[in-house]
């Protein structure tokens, strides 16, 4: 393979993978988020109609775009409600999708411009027309650069050259922003993103919103930019393509975006190879050739890309758990008991889910600790241990300075749990601690979790912050 078929082979790879790579980011956000969308599809499909079919009327190629994002965001915004607010499954939701789209944009093109389901070809302001970089004309006699310069880098739609910024934009909003940790966190264990007073829905919704957007560009690619008009289901299973490579990619940006560049690659020369003739078994037909994309996909995720976990909390829709009712042991006096709130149940939640990542590792007593702020918000904390163990750190005095950390100054109620049946009382440094920041008459709820709760105040306890007497008796 000579230089120049070799840059025509890459230059069609870069093209061909750019709506691969924009479906594969949106489903990174969304899957991300907690959920699982296999609607990417149906998304682009319907995103690459709208586009064309507006762009089509309108004559201009930025409308179609518009048009296109708006379809898709719509889409994305139908699914989420399905999955998200109606708490539906997940996985029904994007192949309800996928299905509406298949058949409505065919009827739709059918019953406006009667072309068989495809829209009227697009004229020279419908579609985006390529670009040609700075310098590229001069430098293009230059050996090797130029040629790689003004045929594989410069020449392309600017659809392209967005999907491709679009990959370190991804990973810097993931891992370099509040808004990004706060999102993989609703993924992984949304339970504790509540707790700490941040709404999964809103979150999801946000994801699902990005998702749309991402989809929007894919499919008006498909329409305005590489093609010149709808065609019916112009997308040919990109969309699960895209989710093959989100798998291999494991869910991060920049694996994501080579993964899409080898299946482009490959698509791009199964074009190169049809025709091609082969020893004893002579010319390869061309649908074999054709088939070589998704016979890659299947072969990676049969086995060769080893154990892709994705996020702990995707597919499951997040429902706030029901207050766990305390186990009384037998024989046992009755405490003074509390009202199950839904502030209680926020704060017995938030301390549980802390408690499950306590470092006990010499006491193997893991306590968990809820603050509710004088902002409004939950602060939690655990116990952390280590060789030292006068050094670790009690779970009220973490919750304490998860609260300081986050702009609070004043706790108006706290909630901790631990193991067995006696209630867990904060030490007395921690009990001179929540003093710096409560009130005496400050409520703490004391609760071994498989007794009942014990509801006292920080008056009750500062006369015994120093002394052995257990308040129980």
């Amino acid at each position: 393979m000579d230089f120049a078929i070799m840059l025509s082979v890459l230059d069609a790879t870069l093209r061909l993978s750019t709506p691969l790579l924009l479906a594969c980011l949106a489903g990174l956000y969304s899957e991300r988020a907690g959920v699982f969308d296999i609607g990417l599809e149906g998304k682009m499909l319907f995103a690459a109609f709208g586009a064309a079919a507006v762009a089509a009327v309108t004559g201009s190629m930025w409308l179609g775009l518009l048009a296109g994002i708006s379809v898709s965001v719509t889409t994305a915004l139908l699914q989420g409600v399905a999955a998200i607010s109606l708490k539906g499954n997940q996985l029904i939701a994007g192949v309800a999708i996928n299905m509406l789209a298949a058949g409505l944009t065919t009827f739709l093109g059918q019953t406006w411009f009667h072309q068989g389901g495809r829209t009227p070809p697009l004229g020279e302001g419908g579609r985006f027309p390529q670009i040609t970089l700075p310098f590229a004309d001069e430098l293009a006699g230059v050996p090797i650069i130029g040629p790689i310069y003004a045929e594989l880098i410069s020449g392309h739609y600017i659809l392209v050259y967005i999907a491709f910024l679009a990959v370190p934009i991804t990973a810097f909003v993931l891992y370099r922003t509040r808004f990004g940790l706060r999102l993989r966190a609703v993924g992984e264990n949304p339970k504790a993103v509540d707790t700490a007073g941040i709404s999964v829905v809103a979150l999801r919704y946000q994801a699902v919103l990005i998702t749309g957007v991402l989809c929007g560009f894919a499919g008006a690619y498909f329409s305005i930019a590489q093609g010149s008009g709808f065609g019916n289901n112009m997308t040919a299973g990109k969309g699960f393509i895209a989710l093959a490579a989100l798998i291999f990619a494991k869910w991060k940006p920049v694996p994501a975006m080579f993964t899409c560049l080898l299946f482009g690659f490959l698509d791009a020369l199964q074009i190169r190879l049809q025709n091609f003739e082969l020893p004893v078994i002579g010319v390869v037909p061309v649908q074999a050739i054709q088939a070589l994309p998704y016979v890659l996909t299947v072969v990676l995720l049969a086995g060769f890309i080893g154990k892709a976990v994705g996020p702990k909390a995707g597919g499951v829709p997040y429902t706030k758990g029901r207050w766990a009712r305390a186990r009384r042991s037998r024989g046992r006096q009755e405490r003074a008991t509390m009202s199950r709130t839904e502030t209680d149940q926020a704060l017995f939640e938030a301390a549980e889910a802390i408690r499950a990542r306590a470092y006990v590792p010499y006491s193997n007593f893991a306590v968990g600790a809820a603050i509710l702020a004088d902002d409004g918000k939950i602060y939690a904390g655990c116990n952390v241990e280590n060789a030292a163990y006068p050094q670790g750190n009690c779970a009220e005095a973490s919750a304490i300075s998860a609260m300081i950390a986050g702009g609070a100054r004043r706790i108006t109620r706290i909630y901790v749990t631990g193991p067995g049946s006696a209630p867990v009382t904060p030490c007395g440094g921690c009990r001179q601690r929540i003093r710096e920041f409560a009130d005496t008459d400050v409520t703490i709820i004391s609760h071994g979790v498989e007794g009942a709760p014990l509801l006292t105040t920080l008056a009750q306890l500062l006369p015994h912050s120093f002394g052995p007497e257990f308040l129980g008796k």
